[in-house]
């Protein structure tokens, strides 16, 4: 199209303040599906024109406009993304990410397919996040798929995380095999029954400060004698203040008060991790003790 190396130009041009508005009529002038067509074949010339061409797509969405012709330049778009040259692999999983919370159900559902199908990663996250942020239940299935396929971390973090537990209760062996011994674990605990507590046990003896936080999350109490102890053998951990919390939300307030007497041992603690790519001798000389 003659048309384009106008636009192209305007788009690059930084000397005036006024083309914006040149290139936002220009762009609007295109028409629908023209708009589509280069979006759909990959056929834009430089990436400032592209995003002039999808900014141009989002609001016509946004008002309800066009909205058959830009499907169809959706489906165009997913037809050619696996054929298109490298350099423009990416930016047509961008647009579709742009447009995806715009689309009907089936199309979206066919967007994360098509993501979740990908060899590259790249593409497999952008689902990820899409599922993450726009959740749907015919959606885990195909994550779980693509996990069981790549064995993508991301895959069962989401699932562990955001699933509906049904999910996760019908998909619990599978699950619990990826997950244990990992830091997976204490999220698959926090999303199932575990009737048996079987799972919580396991916990117990990888991660004793996930157990009482996850205690803690089920509504389970500790004693405060078991709690001090506890707090005894993880007083210098960087991560006894999920423990501290934990603590209160069961109630206990005497393992609280037990901990509290140990705030020196928790300070210098943390100065040693804060301080620690320095040299202990120096310490003095940056006003730093103990």
């Amino acid at each position: 199209m003659d048309r384009l190396p106008l636009i192209d130009r305007l788009i690059k041009d930084q000397s005036q303040w006024w083309r914006k508005g040149f290139v936002s009529a220009f762009v609007a002038a295109l028409g629908p599906k023209d708009i589509g067509r280069l979006l759909g074949t990959y056929a834009w010339p430089s990436i400032e024109l592209r995003d002039a061409l999808l900014k141009s797509v989002l609001e016509d969405l946004r008002y309800g406009l066009s909205r058959q012709a830009h499907l169809r330049m959706v489906s165009q778009l997913m037809r050619n993304l696996k054929r298109a040259a490298p350099s423009k692999r990416q930016s047509g999983a961008y647009i579709l990410r742009q447009l995806f919370p715009f689309l009907p159900v089936r199309r979206k559902h066919a967007v994360l397919g098509l993501f979740l199908q990908s060899p590259y990663p790249s593409f497999r996250q952008r689902a990820y996040a899409l599922a993450r942020r726009y959740p749907r239940p015919s959606y885990w299935p195909l994550v779980r798929d693509t996990w069981r396929r790549f064995g993508d971390v991301d895959a069962i973090k989401l699932m562990l995380r955001t699933a509906p537990p049904a999910f996760v209760e019908a998909n619990l062996p599978e699950l619990a095999d990826a997950a244990r011994g990992t830091d997976l674990l204490r999220l698959l605990v926090l999303r199932t029954q575990d009737p048996n507590n079987s799972l919580l046990e396991e916990l117990r003896t990888t991660d004793e400060i996930s157990y009482v936080y996850a205690l803690a999350r089920k509504g389970r109490r500790l004693e405060n004698v078991e709690a001090s102890s506890m707090f005894a053998r993880h007083a210098t951990d960087e991560r006894v203040g999920i423990l501290i919390w934990s603590f209160g939300k069961m109630g206990l307030w005497q393992a609280l008060e037990h901990a509290l007497s140990q705030s020196e041992t928790m300070r210098k603690a943390h100065h040693r991790r804060l301080f620690s790519h320095l040299d202990p001798d120096l310490w003095p000389q940056a006003g730093i003790t103990e």
